[in-house]
């Protein structure tokens, strides 16, 4: 799976910290240097599974519900294929040209297939047939 941009209102990615990967590799490997926000649109779905959308707000840039591009003018509807944050950490001890340590998690929605929601839709079928059975007796 990819994502990015492709002209949806709720799409950004946004960071306050340092882009010097000089400074980040000299940091502790605890330090935080980076923080980031982003919702992205998936471009590329080569995993097999069905996505739908996920809330992109509230995030780093906006604290409520909403709008997830505070840049946009207020155009966003607050959904978003990928959303998600995370840090970058410092880079002190990392070799092999990596210059700092991440720590990011990616929000997807997957769609149950019909077999999964038929199984459910049995089980609770049979839950409510017992809950009758148990009334009767």
């Amino acid at each position: 799976m990819s994502g990015g941009f492709t002209g949806d209102n709720d799409e950004i990615f946004a960071f306050v910290g340092t882009d010097d990967p000089a400074v980040v590799a000299a940091a502790g490997a605890g330090i935080d240097m980076t923080a980031a926000t982003f919702a992205f649109s998936m471009i590329v779905n080569n995993t097999g599974m069905d996505f739908g959308q996920v809330a992109c707000s509230p995030n780093s840039l906006v604290p409520v519900a909403g709008d997830c591009n505070p840049f946009n003018g207020g155009t966003g509807d607050g959904l978003a294929d990928i959303a998600g944050g995370g840090s970058i950490k410092g880079g002190a001890g990392l070799g092999n040209g990596a210059f700092g340590r991440s720590d990011f998690d990616f929000n997807v929605a997957p769609i149950p297939e019909p077999g999964s929601l038929a199984l459910v839709g049995l089980a609770l079928a049979g839950l409510g047939a017992l809950g009758r059975r148990a009334k009767k007796a």
